[in-house]
């Protein structure tokens, strides 16, 4: 059932072409299927599927994210789960280049995050991609961030924090000069 995929693109085995990642997290298990892409021709078209990791952890309610979190020029797979139960949640998988590794603990902050969501982008322009959570509410806009070190993301920053009403915006990240 392809419904339950979470189709991602990146550059998972460092060729210059766009690969085709298919991630699926439920309560059964991980499973991340990658298509290659052909470099230099786009008529050749992606390569058949190969599963590069699967597991059997509960993975339900967790968003993926398909980023280069440590600067190796390979796109990762980053899982991210926020709860007012068991916090903010971050695995990483990195890719070698031929599969992904078993997800690693990156992050785990054990407070109510009910209400927030998570983006990644580039912050700092050290080529490692960051955790942005963000809550935009009918009282406060509040950004928090954490930035990828290479091997963990640092301890958590606050960036933006306002009152007025922020209900009904979405927010989006970018490279904006």
């Amino acid at each position: 059932d392809q419904s339950q995929y979470r189709w991602l693109t990146g550059d998972v085995n460092g060729d210059g072409a766009t690969d085709l990642i298919a991630a699926r997290l439920t309560k059964t298990g991980n499973v991340a299927t990658v298509r290659l892409g052909v470099p230099g021709d786009p008529e050749e078209g992606i390569s058949e599927p190969q599963v590069w990791h699967q597991d059997g952890q509960n993975w339900k309610n967790y968003h993926h994210f398909a980023r280069d979190v440590n600067g190796d020029g390979l796109t990762d797979l980053v899982a991210s789960h926020l709860s007012s139960s068991s916090g903010n949640v971050v695995y990483v998988q990195l890719s070698t280049g031929s599969s992904f590794t078993a997800p690693q603990k990156w992050t785990h902050i054990a407070t109510n995050w009910q209400g927030y969501q998570s983006l990644m982008a580039d912050l700092n322009g050290d080529g490692r991609s960051d955790m942005v959570y963000y809550a935009l509410t009918a009282g406060m806009i509040d950004i928090e961030v954490q930035l990828s070190t290479g091997d963990g993301f640092a301890p958590l920053q606050k960036w933006f924090y306002r009152g007025n009403n922020w209900s009904g915006h979405t927010m989006h990240v970018g490279d904006m000069n």
